[in-house]
């Protein structure tokens, strides 16, 4: 009996894996709108992302990288209260990047800042309201990710009389 219970628990958690990689499934799309009474879209420039990789004397496998990104927020009668980023890479592991809002292409800084504000991992800073034009952002990795997958954009829309919504974005890193 003793052998027949340990037979049951790889079994089990072998299809436990796969509800959840077919759960994890959502169509890509540049843009989502948000549901009904939010008319709200996220869009990103580039479509696809290649990686700006970072110096680094401490990683020996894989390097620390950067996606730097423009995203765009429409909406009417919204606002976007809030922006997070994450990576899923080609094998399926989740990261949480350091995301660092840029200055505005106008200006004449091109460097990529190395320090400032205390941020979460994941969290984007958003700049005063209203957003009217591109707003550049740098999502930074520290070493051993993988630099291929997908970054996945989300923004919470509100509406002035408290309602909620989320809208996701996907862009790919190549």
């Amino acid at each position: 009996m003793y052998q027949r219970f340990l037979r049951y628990p790889p079994v089990l958690l072998f299809v436990m894996s796969l509800v959840a990689a077919a759960c994890d499934r959502v169509s890509i799309a540049p843009t989502s709108p948000a549901g009904p009474g939010f008319e709200a879209s996220l869009s990103a420039e580039p479509a696809s992302i290649r990686p700006e990789f970072l110096p680094s004397p401490h990683c020996f496998d894989r390097p620390p990288f950067g996606l730097r990104v423009f995203i765009s927020f429409r909406g009417r009668d919204v606002f976007l209260r809030g922006l997070s980023f994450r990576f899923v890479d080609l094998i399926g592991t989740r990261t949480l990047p350091e995301v660092i809002r840029l200055p505005s292409p106008s200006s004449t800084v091109t460097s990529i800042p190395t320090a400032g504000p205390v941020t979460l991992p994941g969290i984007a800073a958003l700049p005063p309201l209203p957003i009217t034009s591109p707003v550049p952002f740098f999502a930074r990795f520290g070493c051993g990710v993988l630099p291929k997958g997908t970054l996945i954009i989300t923004g919470d829309v509100g509406q002035a009389s408290g309602a909620l919504e989320r809208i996701e974005m996907r862009v790919g890193v190549q």
